[in-house]
C-alpha cells in the first residue's frame, strides 16, 4: 500500500523502519483499525506493507490491534482477502469480502507461526503422491514452493527446462491452455490451483517465455515443504480467524484458528 502521510492525523512514526495509522473502515458501524507497518520512504509518500498476523505474535514496536467483530458476544478475530488483475480487496474483523457459501472449505490452522494447515496430497494430472504434510500460506513468496522430487517428475513430464539466465523454469506463454490444475487434498476438501495463475503470463520475459510459477522448497524456501504464494488468493478469496470462533454457522463456536477458501468469483470481473 502506498499514502500520502502528511494528510493523516493519525500517522505515527515508530522507528526508523515502522510505522503505525488508523485505517478506517468501510461501514461506520466497524471499529477504526490501527496498524502497524514496515516502510521505505519515497519523495512524497510512505510505502507501507501490513503484516497480516496474529496480533500477539506481533514482532515489531508498537500496538497492532487484533481485527475484532462481535458475534453473539464474543470476540471474533479475523480478515479476509483475494487478488485479481484488475483489484482486490482485504476485510478486517470478517470474511464478508469472501461471499461465502455451502461450497468454502473450512481448514484448521496447525502452527501458531504460520498460517498453515494439514494436506494429505497432491496431483498435477498423473503426478501425485499421497503425504501427510503441512502448507503455509505466505503471501510475501511469488511462488508455490514443493519437495524437489515432485517439481522434477512434473518438469521432466511435461519437458518444462530450468532457463539458468533468469533462474526460474519457463515454458510457452501459451502453456496455460494445456497444462493441468494443480490440486491439493486437505483435510475434507480439493483446493485447485489453475495454470493460468501458476505460470506467470502478465510480463513475458525477452525471449518469449513465461515463468512457471513453482520453485524447490528447499532451495528456496524458509522451512515448510509446501507453500503457496500470491496464487491461492487469485483462484480463492481466502479467510483467516485465529484462535476463537469460526465465522461459520451459529452460534460461534470455540476452535483453533481457522482459514477458508472460497473460489474467487470477483476473477469473472476481470
Amino acid at each position: 500500500m502506498c499514502f500520502i502521510y502528511q494528510d493523516s492525523s493519525t500517522f505515527k512514526r515508530l522507528s526508523d523502519h515502522t510505522a503505525s495509522d488508523l485505517i478506517q473502515p468501510l461501514f461506520d458501524t466497524e471499529a477504526f483499525s490501527s496498524f502497524t507497518f514496515a516502510t521505505r520512504k519515497a519523495p512524497t509518500c510512505f510505502l507501507g506493507t501490513i503484516g497480516l498476523a496474529q496480533g500477539s505474535k506481533a514482532r515489531y514496536p508498537g500496538e497492532t490491534v487484533p481485527y475484532e467483530r462481535w458475534i453473539g458476544g464474543k470476540p471474533i478475530n479475523a480478515f479476509s482477502l483475494y487478488y485479481a488483475n484488475c483489484g482486490g480487496s482485504i476485510g478486517f474483523g470478517t470474511n464478508y469480502a469472501c461471499d461465502v457459501n455451502n461450497d468454502t472449505l473450512y481448514l484448521n490452522t496447525t502452527s501458531e507461526k504460520y498460517w498453515q494447515f494439514e494436506m494429505d496430497g497432491v496431483e498435477l494430472e498423473d503426478v501425485k503422491i499421497a503425504v501427510k504434510s503441512q502448507a503455509v500460506i505466505n503471501t510475501v513468496k511469488d511462488y508455490i514452493g514443493m519437495p524437489k522430487k515432485f517439481l522434477k517428475e512434473f518438469t521432466s513430464k511435461y519437458s518444462i527446462p530450468w532457463d539458468g539466465l533468469y533462474g526460474a523454469y519457463t515454458v510457452p506463454c501459451n502453456a496455460t491452455s494445456y497444462l493441468p490444475d494443480l490440486n491439493f487434498k486437505a483435510q475434507n476438501g480439493i483446493l485447485t490451483i489453475k495454470a493460468t495463475h501458476y505460470v506467470y503470463t502478465e510480463e513475458p520475459l525477452p525471449n518469449g517465455k513465461c515463468v512457471l510459477d513453482f520453485e524447490d522448497s528447499q532451495a528456496f524456501g524458509f522451512g515448510p515443504e509446501w507453500y503457496f504464494g500470491l496464487q491461492i488468493i487469485q483462484d480463492y478469496c481466502v479467510g483467516f480467524s485465529w484462535p476463537s470462533y469460526s465465522l461459520k454457522g451459529w452460534p460461534p463456536v470455540p476452535l483453533p484458528g481457522v482459514i477458508s477458501f472460497t473460489k474467487n468469483s470477483k476473477m469473472g470481473l476481470c
